[in-house]
């Protein structure tokens, strides 16, 4: 059924495009087998050409030819999903072309899919290259631009994946300011994933290091991540609140702040753990420099300041000196 499929996506039908697209995109979710029939039937450059192509649409459905566009960038994430090693010999330069223009598309479902067909590919060393080569780095921060969290989210995805060919760190170096503002995004995934692309672009990369530091106030944004990204509990209370009626000192909650008694113990929220883990591997490659790994070593913390945003107020903790280290040290301990 398949390869009868493809045969009707050269069909100037737009009625028939849509339905047979559509069936192709489900064919091919998740189903491994399907995938590699779409591939051995030519069906990547099919696929590609549905894409850039604009056909007539019947009136009584005006939106048929972003419909068919849309399924075709679908299954393209689909089937680029499925293993690797058999799918990225098919995507020569000329497809990758069409994929990195295919992130300027006014489709918002276009956008949204070709980022995951260019991460998923970007598991690939010579696709990884290529995708460079070809400008895809500097496209997927263009795409970034849109307002749609999912197309951000999704970009971000991809250029973790193309962080892993050292060419690649260097092109998206250029762009720092841009993932630094990413990293203050309110969505969740396209903060999270900011985070994971700064740690990928300093890994082993001294030019992008320096860049980071050149940034106000640079270091202070990652400590600030990772005191805010932990939660303070008094070991005597167990963890159990204390009552919002009481004059404790009120800890910062990114929803809407707690109050607590002591700071003895350092728990890690579950939610904020993949943003503190690699603001913390972040913080591991810029300690290569000498003078950050001294400035983390002497610089004593001596007070924090947390944020209650249910009430719009804010106090300060201050208690016994203590360096950057030790709170690293109590992160390695904690539960």
């Amino acid at each position: 059924a398949i390869s009868v499929l493809l045969s009707m996506c050269l069909s100037t039908v737009v009625d028939v495009l849509e339905a047979c697209t559509s069936a192709l995109a489900n064919l091919t979710c998740y189903c491994d087998n399907n995938c590699y029939i779409v591939i051995q039937n030519n069906g990547i450059n099919t696929l590609i050409t549905l894409i850039n192509s604009v056909y007539t649409e019947n009136l009584l459905d005006i939106d048929q030819n972003d419909e068919i566009q849309s399924n075709a960038a679908e299954i393209l994430a689909n089937i680029s999903r499925y293993n690797t090693e058999l799918t990225t010999s098919y995507f020569d330069k000329s497809i990758i072309i069409s994929l990195i223009f295919m992130l300027a598309s006014s489709n918002i479902q276009v956008k949204r899919h070709t980022p995951l067909v260019i991460g998923n590919i970007s598991q690939s060393e010579s696709c990884r290259e290529l995708i460079g080569l070809c400008g895809g780095i500097e496209a997927l921060f263009l795409s970034i631009e849109s307002n749609d969290p999912s197309t951000q989210t999704n970009c971000l995805w991809a250029l973790c994946n193309l962080m892993w060919h050292s060419p690649n760190q260097e092109r998206a170096g250029r762009y720092m300011n841009e993932i630094i503002q990413l990293m203050t995004n309110s969505h969740g995934t396209v903060k999270t994933y900011s985070f994971i692309l700064l740690g990928n672009v300093l890994y082993y990369n001294s030019i992008n290091r320096v860049r980071y530091l050149e940034f106000k106030n640079s270091l202070d944004i990652l400590i600030n991540i990772i005191i805010h990204s932990c939660y303070y509990n008094d070991i005597t209370m167990s963890d159990r609140p204390i009552d919002n009626s009481t004059d404790d000192v009120k800890s910062y909650d990114s929803n809407k702040g707690y109050i607590i008694k002591n700071i003895d113990l350092i728990t890690i929220q579950t939610v904020e753990q993949l943003v503190l883990e690699h603001s913390l591997r972040s913080l591991l490659s810029l300690s290569y420099i000498d003078y950050v790994a001294l400035w983390l070593g002497t610089t004593m913390l001596t007070n924090i300041q947390f944020i209650n945003n249910n009430e719009n107020t804010s106090k300060t903790i201050t208690y016994e000196s203590r360096s950057y280290l030790t709170m690293f040290i109590q992160l390695i301990t904690s539960p």
